[in-house]
């Protein structure tokens, strides 16, 4: 279960906020697709509407984790910090604990809900590519794709088509699709020289699909994770 998340303030809820707050979440109950919320503006709509957030999971009720991750979008900062710790489960840890048991589509969906909730992921991912260990290694070039991280750790993927194993280069070479800047189009145009027969074909297949569509995308993967949101594996007791 997700930590409980306090909103950060000098305030306590008061006046009509206590009463708001407790009418909306029963309205989230009670399955009400939209409310309104009405106040003059500096009236602390934003404070309600976060302390709202704060109880969804709490309350444990239906349809929270989607109405959460919809609410990572919200324009106001405390909501969506709000929804980012209610949602703490999505952490770069726990995804890589089970990412070889996950399907392939729950890869991708639970990757880019992982890099919006955990300011920590793209550091973790990128010491997953710089491992001693071969495994790591390669399952940090997975990770990437199914995160759609792969420009935020580009010179370290590069890095790898100069590895001394040549499974590792070539899913460098591989990974390197989902990324389509000069850099990198120049490190593939080079990897077509590597000694390996392996490294030359994953290299050339990038540079021919960064040819025809840009770059490959993890598309459709926050769609698939508001369909499966109250099933995702992390959300499962892992004691």
């Amino acid at each position: 279960m997700s930590r409980p998340f306090k909103v950060e303030s000098s305030f306590e809820p008061a006046g009509d906020q206590p009463e708001a707050i407790r009418q909306l979440v029963e309205g989230v109950r009670a399955g009400l697709a939209s409310q309104i919320l009405l106040g003059v503006t500096g009236s602390g709509k934003t404070f309600t509407m976060a302390n709202v957030v704060a109880q969804l999971r709490e309350r444990g009720i239906p349809g929270a984790i989607s109405r959460l991750i919809q609410l990572l979008d919200s324009p106001h900062d405390v909501v969506a910090k709000a929804a980012q710790s209610c949602l703490s489960e999505f952490n770069f840890n726990r995804y890589v604990t089970v990412f070889d048991m996950m399907e392939d589509d729950i890869r991708r969906s639970t990757g880019l809900l992982v890099i919006r909730i955990d300011a920590n992921a793209v550091n973790l991912l990128a010491e997953e590519l710089k491992s001693r260990s071969r495994t790591q290694r390669l399952r940090g070039l997975q990770v990437a794709m199914a995160m759609d991280a792969v420009h935020h750790v580009e010179p370290l993927i590069i890095n790898l088509l100069k590895d001394d194993d040549h499974f590792v280069r070539a899913d460098a070479a591989r990974t390197l699709a989902y990324c389509n800047s000069l850099l990198t189009q120049q490190s593939l145009r080079d990897a077509l020289m590597d000694r390996s027969v392996v490294v030359r074909e994953a290299a050339e297949q990038s540079l021919c699909k960064l040819s025809e569509a840009g770059r490959m995308t993890t598309a459709g993967g926050i769609a698939s994770a508001l369909r499966n949101a109250e099933y995702n594996p992390l959300l499962q007791d892992q004691s």
